[in-house]
């Protein structure tokens, strides 16, 4: 299933320079522009994750970047996940955010790995999934 969209306000020079026209945008594209490739590896360097100087940044390092301690802790009120309102976030909710069943289906399909669009994930998917995310909390740990 696609990602919802959101509307975001953008200026439309072509009929009025101080104009604001409505676009659709997914949540994703919102980020990517405000989650600039310095702010994500000044970040990554920040907590002993090695990243290049230049290039293409990992989706897993991407999505630890988004997963700050407010937006997972959000998520866990949302879903009724038992944390803290202040400290560092334990591994099990931080992988229990990462293993949303959305972004695992959207991983696996970018994969090509067979997964349904509906119930239960395989436990094997999940755990490919879940492993570059652990070798990076490993690296910086």
């Amino acid at each position: 299933m696609a990602e919802p969209r959101r509307a975001i306000t953008r200026p439309t020079p072509e009929d009025d320079p101080f104009a604001l026209s409505l676009t659709l945008v997914t949540s994703r594209e919102v980020a990517d522009l405000i989650d600039t490739p310095a702010a994500i590896r000044h970040w990554a360097r920040e907590r002993g994750i090695g990243v290049a100087e230049r290039g293409r940044i990992p989706d897993t390092v991407r999505e630890l970047y988004r997963a700050s301690p407010s937006v997972v802790r959000a998520w866990a009120r949302r879903n009724g996940v038992a944390t803290g309102e202040r400290g560092p976030l334990s591994n099990e909710v931080l992988e229990s955010y990462l293993a949303r069943p959305s972004a695992v289906r959207e991983w696996a399909q970018r994969k090509g790995i067979p997964i349904a669009g509906r119930g239960r994930i395989a436990s094997e998917v999940l755990e490919t999934y879940l492993e570059p995310y652990r070798a990076l909390t490993r690296q910086a740990g």
